[in-house]
Parts: structure tokens; sequence; C-alpha cells
């Protein structure tokens, strides 16, 4: 999953209660409160991402449109085996 990161809370606290594994690219914010009550807490496994996300555009024509630049933050993988 790949959450909105203006709305993550919901998302993050979903998975960390779904009853399948699931796996989420998000923004790394070790300081919020749903890092260490839904990720830390639940025993979720972290692989932090090295340098930033880069973001492509839309394919048009079957081509990948001008990129749109890197993530402006740095990203990490959760993993959460609930199964």
């Amino acid at each position: 999953m790949n959450p909105p990161y203006s709305h993550i809370g919901p998302w993050v606290e979903k998975a960390a209660h779904e009853r399948a594994l699931t796996v989420g690219l998000l923004p790394v914010r070790t300081d919020l409160a749903w890092f260490h009550d839904l990720v830390l807490a639940v025993g979720a496994e972290v692989r932090f991402v090295r340098g930033r996300v880069r973001f492509y555009g839309d394919r048009v024509d079957g081509e990948v449109a001008e990129g749109r630049g890197n993530a402006p933050f740095p990203s990490m993988v959760v993993v959460w085996r609930n199964a």
C-alpha cells in the first residue's frame, strides 16, 4: 500500500490490525505516535530506503512522461506479518 501521506493514520491502523500480510511504502516519521503505536509496538518489520524515492509521471502513448522528482522526505517499507 502507498497511502496518501496527508491522511496516513487510518491506513496504518488497518494494516496493523489486518489478519494478512501487508506491505506499506511510508514516509519516515519516527517521531509520530502512529509509528510507535502501529509499527514498532506490533513488531512490524521496517526497512529504510536509501536515498529518496523518485516519482515518475503518467504514461503517455506508452512512454513515461517527464519525471516529477524525488520525494521531499525519506521513505521506509513496513511489513506487517499478521497472518
